[in-house]
């Protein structure tokens, strides 16, 4: 599994016997091609020094090296919206971003939240905290249930209108394991 758990702590697991997975329509050959995206963009940002932002995830990766590509308009990534942008650099983007709705009510206070945890973070500089205190109430938020729920949808781009009523069936289902 790789995933950004947070400021430039991008990590690779193995799945424990214990791990949940999500069926989806997506054909095999293109999961094995994403997980070899996922291989090389492990190997080419190793140093786990992604940044945490509320950025879009389209064009992330430069195209040959696959580098995270940090910029004017990319300050960093959430959890969910790596996800979306190692699907986006392989070739496949899950959801249709235009669809995506603006500042949802909980989504400032999410995003304040975030903000809090970076400022008390000892590795987290003051200038990347400013600079993405900035994005707040710009950008769209993409939820991870949200993803999870795109992932699942039987065809790609999945809309908004898709991936949020089975974003609630994917959240029951985490109910009920657990």
């Amino acid at each position: 599994m790789l995933h950004l758990q947070g400021h430039h702590k991008l990590s690779e697991e193995i799945p424990t016997p214990d791990s949940k997975a999500l069926i989806s329509s997506i054909d095999e050959e293109r999961l094995v091609q994403i997980a070899a995206k996922c291989r090389r963009i492990w190997r080419a940002n190793e140093n786990g020094k992604i940044p945490y932002g509320f950025s879009l995830p389209t064009g992330c990766f430069d195209r040959v090296t696959l580098k995270f590509l940090i910029g004017e308009s990319k300050l960093g990534l959430t959890c969910a919206s790596f996800v979306l942008a190692v699907f986006e650099s392989a070739g496949f983007p899950l959801v249709d971003y235009n669809s995506w709705p603006t500042n949802r009510e909980d989504d400032q206070n999410w995003r304040g939240a975030i903000l809090y945890i970076l400022s008390r973070d000892k590795n987290v500089p003051r200038s990347h905290i400013d600079a993405i205190s900035s994005d707040v109430g710009k950008l769209v938020r993409f939820r991870p249930e949200e993803v999870a729920g795109a992932f699942t949808s039987a065809s790609h781009p999945a809309p908004f209108e898709v991936a949020e009523p089975r974003s609630r069936e994917v959240l029951a289902l985490v109910t009920q394991m657990n």
